[in-house]
């Protein structure tokens, strides 16, 4: 019988080319034995099916042509639940699914026992475990001689536990595996009719969801169908406001219902905040939630532009998909509906500058909501702004390799691995990025799909097929250039593996951090034979290396903005960091827009695009003799005029400096003290640190 491990080994060798066993053992974090064990159990099955076995030659794993086809239609006709034995985690899963889906069904021990094809004493150990689990969400399990086992507690917490689970086990190398084997054995045949009508739904009401988006939402309404035709099961209280109704996603929800003999309110408003939580704004659809959603994005925007000192080349367009994704930000955080990004601790170790700053963007949004933004959606954020700084320009020429992008996670990840890709390939053409169903309508031609998850459908193309993380450590980078390259046959590059030159140093050096070499060989031949054009790095310099003492003063006798900015800038001036010009720009916008440019109480940061006269990278310090009063009724005590040439390099200075604005020590030293050196002193002392705690 498979099992989980096998099922992995097979996916894996069908995804890659060849696959290392050292690289089996790491990513599934097993033993050797242990992983030559569930080969063994993958090739029990494909020698009964008469199908030549995975092939293991020295240290690498791979398959045949017919082998590989053989998997993806065990996968994709489903034969392959008929000879899969669930492990403990899986059976928990399977009996949480049973107790929820079997909403009005008597269930008893009986009932598990003849499903999970298990003895007494592992389902009760099971059940123990499951009940554990669930009490740490407020959830029981109870019994009883009327209803036998049933799922007890607040309802809105089950759907949400529900939904979570499913994001959570649809990012995991298995995916929706364990559901359809669950959707299979329960005999519920018309799934596919489900999703079919939820397509046309979305269709007819012009509403989209991005692949993996509408992908969990079928799976989880599908699992709460039994439950959705009770009345009074919901407390949240936002459920109770009246604004549903004025929404085409109710009128989707009423008619997506009805299918099902479905008709209370309830669970129309619940289908309906549900939606909201996952769609695609349109920033040119005249909805009634526009206005509003438009202004927090424009803030944003604006926000954004205004602390990190770069401005957007075109706004208009940042701002239309920013609103994309941001209207269903503010439906999860409204509705309080769960969201999982597995690349938040990626994103935060890759871009900490950039993370510091959206922070610091979202402060005055983070009002509108009960609970603080988590940091999830804070990542997801950043990877949109890191994705609109991005400015790539595709110039097509014959006889170029093309490549399809396949991202089913939606506008940020997309726009960030297409970016990624174009770095890494310069001589390929990319089209998309694209939903997995696509594929089957695209009439270009293509050499390759380069997708951001595994899908079974991919392989049906006969095309190489890649699998690229939006966020990609060396090791990957690396990893996806050797194999691109293996496939295009480029013979002026020369890729060695990884885990050979290990191999080779292990047999003259002790090796006493083997991650971090690995990591550094990865680095070290991604620079050697592919000239990278840099999309992002992390800014290198510090605030005290961009405000330097001789830009700090004191006592500014100005009175108007205009002055203020003048002054405060003279440092600059003369040091050649900025022109005239740069500075004549910022006051006639500041006068033009009536934006002078506050990033908090009383600071100002004013500062234009670098073609008015940004020469270097700097930033001026001007404490006022006396605040000025601003035509907004602002006050204005401290003027910083910043000249940034590019998007990257000043943003950890940047950051070090959102930092010291929410310092009160800071603000309290500039009060006390009018010494340009003690000051600067206190920046290098303090600046250490900060945005590299990611």
């Amino acid at each position: 019988m498979l099992d989980r491990k096998s099922v992995y080994i097979m996916k894996k060798c069908v995804e890659e080319k060849e696959v290392s066993l050292n690289q089996l053992i790491q990513m599934m974090d097993l033993s050797k034995r242990q992983v030559l064990y569930a080969i063994e159990k993958a090739n029990e099955f494909l020698i009964d099916a008469s199908v030549a076995p995975l092939h293991l030659e020295g240290r690498f794993l791979s398959l045949s042509t017919e082998t590989k086809d053989y998997i993806v239609q065990c996968f994709l006709n489903q034969t392959i639940y008929h000879s899969y034995l669930l492990d403990g985690p899986e059976r928990e899963t399977y009996i949480f699914l049973m107790l929820l889906y079997r909403y009005e069904s008597y269930v008893t021990v009986p009932h598990f026992l003849d499903t999970l094809e298990v003895g007494k004493t592992t389902f009760l150990q099971d059940m123990k475990h499951l009940e554990e689990t669930l009490a740490n969400e407020n959830i029981a399990v109870l019994n009883n001689r009327t209803i036998g086992y049933y799922l007890a507690g607040d309802e809105w917490q089950i759907r949400a536990l529900l939904m979570r689970n499913i994001l959570i086990d649809f990012n995991q190398p298995t995916g929706s595996f364990l559901y359809d084997y669950f959707l299979f054995h329960e005999n519920i045949a018309d799934f596919d009719g489900l999703q079919k009508n939820v397509a046309d739904l979305l269709k007819k009401y012009h509403i989209q969801l991005v692949e993996n988006r509408l992908r969990e939402f079928c799976y989880t309404f599908q699992l709460l169908l039994p439950r959705l035709g009770i009345t009074n099961q919901i407390s949240n209280k936002t459920y109770h406001l009246e604004f549903f109704h004025q929404m085409k996603e109710y009128d989707l929800a009423t008619e997506l219902l009805a299918t099902y003999q479905i008709e209370n309110e309830e669970a129309k408003k619940y289908i309906c905040s549900w939606i909201l939580s996952l769609s695609v704004g349109n920033v040119h659809e005249q909805t009634f939630d526009r206005s509003i959603i438009l202004e927090i994005v424009t803030r944003m925007t604006n926000r954004f532009e205004l602390l990190s000192g770069i401005r957007f080349t075109d706004e208009e367009k940042v701002i239309e998909k920013l609103y994309g994704h941001f209207r269903s930000v503010y439906y999860r955080l409204f509705f309080r509906i769960p969201i999982i990004n597995y690349f938040t601790e990626r994103i935060q170790a890759t871009y900490p500058d950039m993370i510091k700053i959206v922070e610091e963007v979202l402060k005055p949004i983070s009002a509108l909501f009960e609970d603080p933004i988590p940091e999830e959606e804070i990542a997801f954020l950043t990877m949109h702004f890191v994705a609109a700084i991005h400015q790539f320009e595709e110039k097509k020429s014959a006889g170029k390799n093309v490549g399809i992008v396949v991202c089913p996670s939606g506008i940020g990840s997309s726009a960030i691995v297409l970016n990624e890709l174009k770095s890494l390939f310069p001589e390929f053409v990319f089209l998309g990025p694209f939903d997995t169903d696509i594929l089957e309508t695209i009439h270009e031609e293509y050499d390759y799909i380069f997708s951001t998850e595994p899908n079974v459908r991919l392989y049906t193309a006969n095309k190489p097929v890649f699998i690229v993380n939006p966020i990609l450590t060396p090791a990957e980078r690396y990893h996806l250039l050797r194999s691109v390259y293996a496939t295009t046959q480029t013979a002026m590059l020369s890729f060695p593996k990884i885990s050979d030159l290990m191999s080779v140093i292990e047999k003259y050096a002790t090796i006493k951090n083997r991650n971090h070499l690995e990591k550094e060989l990865s680095e070290l031949l991604i620079n050697e034979p592919v000239q990278k054009d840099v999309v992002y790095e992390k800014g290198e310099l510090n605030l005290s290396d961009v405000l330097k003492k001789a830009f700090i003063q004191f006592h500014l006798p100005a009175t108007t903005y205009a002055q203020a900015v003048q002054q405060s800038a003279a440092p600059l001036l003369t040091e050649g960091i900025v022109t005239e010009n740069y500075l004549a720009e910022i006051i006639h916008s500041a006068a033009e827009r009536k934006s002078w440019m506050m990033i908090t109480d009383g600071v100002a940061l004013p500062h234009t695009k670098p073609m008015y006269g940004a020469n270097e990278i700097g930033l001026s310090l001007g404490v006022l003799e006396t605040p000025i009063l601003l035509e907004n009724g602002r006050e204005m005590r401290y003027m910083m005029v910043l000249s940034a040439v590019d998007n990257q390099q000043h943003l950890k200075a940047i950051a070090q400096l959102v930092h010291f604005l929410e310092d009160g020590a800071f603000f309290e030293l500039l009060q006390t003290t009018d010494n340009p050196e003690t000051v600067f002193a206190y920046i290098v002392e303090h600046e250490k640190g900060v945005g590299e705690e990611a």
